[in-house]
């Protein structure tokens, strides 16, 4: 299998297809959270992956997130995707809800494409004071 091409790896807080276009809105990227306390529970967020250059057939594409410093995971998910050939540019969509953070710190966030690395990015977890009342 030669290696696939990430054409986007976007965490966002809104994703979404217009049914007449096709065209895909990305609203909110973002490669940080704050949070006044830990554990925090985000509410939801979304994952934008677009790959390109995987051979026909189906493949499974997973997702890890877990801790750099400590590799304490957060989440894993996989989910099979059809290829028709090299040239498909293969869209996905994943929203994830409730998804708890531990402390703050630095996510991997690993993509694999039939159980290979396919890309990494960090999300950067960040403890940050209240706001005070009058500002």
């Amino acid at each position: 299998m030669q290696n696939p091409i990430i054409v986007a790896f976007l965490l966002a807080d809104k994703v979404f297809r217009e049914m007449e276009t096709g065209k895909v809105h990305i609203a909110g990227t973002f490669n940080q959270l704050s949070s006044t306390t830990f554990p925090m529970v985000h509410p939801h967020f979304f994952l934008y992956l677009a790959i390109t250059e995987l051979t026909e057939g189906q493949r499974n594409v997973g997702l890890q997130l877990r801790y750099l410093e400590t590799g304490l995971k957060v989440l894993s998910v996989e989910q099979p995707i059809q290829s028709r050939g090299p040239l498909d540019v293969i869209e996905i969509n994943l929203c994830f809800n409730s998804v708890r953070f531990a402390s703050e710190g630095n996510i991997e966030c690993l993509l694999t494409v039939d159980g290979c690395d396919a890309m990494t990015r960090m999300l950067k977890l960040k403890k940050v004071e209240p706001a005070q009342e009058g500002d």
